[in-house]
């Protein structure tokens, strides 16, 4: 069974690595100093949301965040598992799922109604995982616009 420890601000250097390795893996554009920025203010700011490092025999092999919202269709309070990454070798052992159990028992001990998350299409195996969590596809496409040139995706 895996430990969940609070990401402490001290940890972000090394929560960029572990970014920046998940976002090779899911081929997503991984640029340095939007996620710098994005790290040091969700780890400032506990109203924004919450990050864990996922860990075994006292060794960090992953982390899971969540972010904070509130959603009209679903009630109140919502929360979105904004990234939830392991190391290859920690993968297919139920570590993924222990880590949505806590999050979604954190979530409920504050009253968040409900908890979403974003998976690629083509990623078979995380869509297995989170179907077996117990999370459904709404059939809904998930539309972005982005804001600012800076943090545009490629």
């Amino acid at each position: 069974m895996p430990d969940l420890t609070l990401v402490e601000p001290d940890d972000a250097p090394e929560l960029l690595e572990f970014m920046r390795r998940f976002y090779e893996v899911d081929h997503i554009s991984f640029k340095e100093t939007i996620a710098r920025r994005a790290i040091e203010t969700l780890l400032c700011d506990e109203s924004a949301g919450r990050v864990w490092w996922i860990r075994e025999n006292q060794h960090r092999i992953g982390y899971v965040a969540i972010t904070f919202c509130f959603s009209l269709e679903f009630g109140g309070p919502s929360a979105v598992v904004d990234e939830l990454y392991l190391e290859e070798r920690y993968r297919g052992r139920g570590i993924g799922l222990e880590a949505l159990r806590f999050v979604e028992d954190f979530c409920r001990l504050r009253g968040i109604l409900t908890l979403n998350l974003e998976v690629d299409r083509d990623n078979l195996h995380a869509q297995a995982l989170y179907r077996k969590a117990g999370y459904h596809d709404r059939n809904n496409f998930l539309l972005t616009r982005w804001l600012s040139d800076e943090s545009k995706g490629e």
